[in-house]
């Protein structure tokens, strides 16, 4: 069966092969334009879910400003990872810790012996013995509580005794007076033997420690602080004397940086659960003072003792009670709790600000 292979018209001599395929390409103008089209809107849709993504990423990390605790994040930082990390929560304060190691902690444990019951059975003889503190150094005294609070710079210190025998004594991890004690007495190249007394002075009695030479030589006996350190300084023992002993500074005082809980030989001060525990009589007149940390009772605390003695951050703070009506709280000129109530209570919102 033979056919027309030319496209050339046997009679016309007219390219009908490409009339036809020009027209049908006129034809599919349209469909390549739609295409475009279609294109185009792929590259648009993919744009905005992009942008969509990103938004809605932008309104998570906003809906961080709607909790107090994002306006109180802190960062703790170690000086050393190794050996302690640390983090830091939306309660912490600014500030620095030191820590100094003393032992590495083991498994320990102690248990007393039971008891058949609580108001009937006896507990057997013995001596209890109830002492109130009377602020003296002793062997449980932390070296941190010295010197009105200011503690000690921890070093090592060298000592003489009267023969001329010397041994260095290495106070850096000493925690306590007793590890000072035990660090001078348990070092056998030196007669010497270190212990707390309580020497009144002008009529005042100041807790200090004394260095007693056992040698029965007859040169000095000397407490010195190695490389410029100043231990045995702070510790009120640095001296040189032609005597049996030294007696050394007093190292028991108050300051203003002293902590109440370090008084009366660690037992703190009494505090009433509410209301006034001082009342000072002066000539302009009569004034309270509360040593609790509670609110209760307590609408007239000074806001800069708030946070432990931090304070508090004023400004405007916004509040919105259940029906959605909200309004807006200034806070700058607050300086009491009463203060902050008053301001909330009388805002246009059905609030009610109380301390309990």
């Amino acid at each position: 069966m033979s056919g027309i292979s030319s496209g050339i018209g046997l009679i016309s001599g007219i390219d009908t092969a490409s009339l036809i395929d020009q027209l049908i390409a006129i034809e599919r103008v349209p469909i390549d334009t739609l295409e475009l089209r279609v294109e185009l809107l792929d590259i648009q849709r993919a744009a905005f879910l992009q942008l969509s993504a990103q938004l809605l990423g932008m309104q998570n990390s906003a809906l961080a400003f709607s909790k107090p605790s994002f306006f109180r994040q802190f960062s703790a930082v170690s000086t050393d990872e190794s050996i302690l990390t640390a983090t830091a929560g939306a309660t912490a304060v600014s500030g620095s810790i030191t820590f100094r190691v003393r032992s590495l902690v083991s498994t320990h444990s102690v248990i007393s012996r039971g008891f058949s019951d609580k108001d009937s059975t006896p507990i057997g003889t013995g001596t209890l013995t109830i002492e109130v503190g009377h602020g003296k150094v002793n062997a449980s005294t932390e070296l941190d509580a010295l010197n009105g609070g200011g503690g000690i710079r921890r070093g090592t210190i060298t000592i003489t005794d009267r023969s001329g025998a010397s041994a260095d004594i290495d106070l850096r991890t000493a925690i306590t007076i007793a590890d000072v004690l035990d660090a001078i007495n348990s070092d056998s190249t030196i007669k010497v033997h270190a212990s707390v007394t309580s020497i009144e002075v002008n009529g005042a009695t100041g807790d200090r420690l004394v260095i007693e030479d056992l040698s029965g030589g007859e040169g000095a006996l000397t407490v010195a602080d190695q490389d410029g350190g100043g231990t045995a300084a702070d510790l009120g023992i640095a001296a040189s004397v032609s005597a049996d002993r030294i007696d050394g500074q007093d190292i028991i005082r108050l300051s203003t940086a002293t902590s109440l809980a370090l008084l009366n030989d660690g037992n703190g001060v009494g505090k009433l659960f509410s209301g006034t525990d001082l009342t000072f009589s002066t000539s302009e007149g009569d004034f309270d003072v509360s040593l609790s940390s509670l609110l209760v009772g307590r609408e007239d605390t000074d806001l800069r003792v708030l946070n432990s003695g931090n304070g508090v951050r004023l400004g405007v703070m916004s509040i919105t009670d259940r029906s959605g009506k909200s309004a807006e709280i200034d806070l700058t000129g607050a300086t009491t709790v009463r203060d902050i109530l008053d301001a909330i209570n009388a805002a246009d919102v059905s609030v009610t600000a109380t301390v309990f």
